[in-house]
C-alpha cells in the first residue's frame, strides 16, 4: 500500500486508552503509534496525526500529542472531531500544530 499513498494519517487515540497501561499519555501512544506504523512500512512517511476524541482530551495532552508529531516530522496533527472538541480546545491546538 505504501507506493498508494502520499500521506499517511495514523490514528492514536490516547483517549481510548487507560492510565494504567501506560497509553493514556498522548506523547508515548503518539510516539509508539508512528513508530510502529513507519517500522512496518520499512520506511519514511509523510504523516498527520490524529489524536484523541475531543471530549476527552485535557489541554494538557495537546503538548505531549504536538511534540511527539513534531518529533517525527508531522506536517499536521488533529483531533476527532470538530463537533466534540471544546471551544476552550482550540487555541491550544494551533498552538501546538507543527
Amino acid at each position: 500500500m505504501a507506493p498508494v499513498y502520499d500521506v499517511w494519517l495514523p490514528m492514536a487515540y490516547w483517549t481510548d486508552r487507560t492510565w494504567a497501561s501506560g497509553y493514556r499519555d498522548a506523547g508515548r501512544y503518539v510516539d509508539e503509534t508512528i513508530r510502529r506504523m513507519t517500522a512496518n512500512l520499512g520506511r519514511s512517511a509523510t504523516i498527520h496525526a490524529i489524536g484523541g476524541i475531543g471530549d476527552g482530551a485535557e489541554v494538557g495532552d495537546y503538548e505531549g500529542f504536538a511534540r511527539a508529531a513534531r518529533q517525527h516530522g508531522a506536517v499536521g496533527l488533529s483531533v476527532y472531531d470538530y463537533d466534540t472538541t471544546p471551544p476552550h480546545h482550540w487555541s491550544a491546538l494551533r498552538e501546538a500544530a507543527p
